[in-house]
């Protein structure tokens, strides 16, 4: 989990898009992608409507990439509405409510089921063609997209690690023009990295070192990296000692995100 920009292939040729995949992805970028499935609502919990007490809002959007297979079990909307959970149980302190702004389980060319990552997980440089590719066919800009992919190959891990590309790592990055920022707000989830509800308690939402992807929210609303020597909170650098935890600077610096809206209500004469 962390702030992993990967490395395009002008650099690394192993991380290079072939003529015929260039092509794909230069085709999807104009038709998008189909969908294999349409969610089901009814499994997803709705937002609190208490606008005093969650006087901001975080919409999401939830990409599943060909995920109708992958791991013990696919990705359903049982599966979602736990992260939806877990992030509503982290960022409620704050005065901030989750609410799903979409859900699309989209097919797509296999070669995009493992992206690239540098082998140095921790290093910043250049965003690869094939998250370009995938970003460039359903992203929507504006919001935080999440992405479930099958895999992020880095260093010896061969199903690499979550990451989260937020505006302080796209200023780092070489190779990004002013058209890429859009994708700022981008977290990609890999499947090792996925919550095995036949293990887990879905109605515990806080688990020691479960915490994936509202850990990856974090790095986005918080603008940062990891807080090195914090014992449970949600940016911790070791991944046993991540929770749902948020100190009030925290809760102060998500709610200066471009991600977090306010919330209007009537107000009765």
């Amino acid at each position: 989990m962390g702030l992993c920009l990967n490395l395009a292939s002008n650099v690394f040729g192993s991380w290079h898009l072939n003529p015929e995949e260039r092509q794909i992805c230069e085709r999807i970028s104009t038709t998008g992608l189909s969908e294999w499935k349409n969610p089901d609502f009814s499994y997803i919990s709705t937002p609190s409507s208490n606008v005093q007490q969650y006087p901001f809002l975080l919409p999401l959007v939830f990409i599943v990439y060909n995920h109708n297979g992958h791991e013990d079990s696919p990705i359903d909307e049982r599966e979602i509405d736990f992260y939806i959970e877990q992030s509503r149980y982290a960022f409620r302190p704050c005065g901030i409510e989750v609410s799903v702004e979409s859900i699309r389980y989209v097919q797509g060319p296999s070669f995009l089921d493992s992206l690239d990552c540098h082998p140095d997980a921790n290093f910043v440089g250049l965003i690869s063609e094939k998250e370009l590719c995938l970003y460039g066919a359903v992203h929507q800009p504006d919001f935080i997209n999440i992405y479930f992919v099958k895999k992020v190959p880095a260093g010896e891990n061969p199903d690499g690690q979550s990451y989260a590309l937020n505006r302080r790592a796209f200023e780092y990055a070489r190779n990004v023009t002013l058209d890429m920022e859009q994708f700022i707000g981008s977290i990609i989830i890999v499947d090792s990295d996925r919550i095995n509800l036949s293990v887990f308690n879905p109605n515990e939402r806080e688990q020691v070192g479960v915490e994936v992807v509202p850990h990856e929210i974090g790095h986005i609303i918080l603008n940062q990296g990891h807080e090195y020597g914090f014992l449970e909170n949600l940016m911790s650098d070791t991944g046993y000692e991540i929770t749902l935890s948020l100190t009030p600077e925290q809760c102060r610096k998500a709610l200066d995100s471009p991600f977090v809206h306010r919330r209007y209500f009537l107000i009765e004469e």
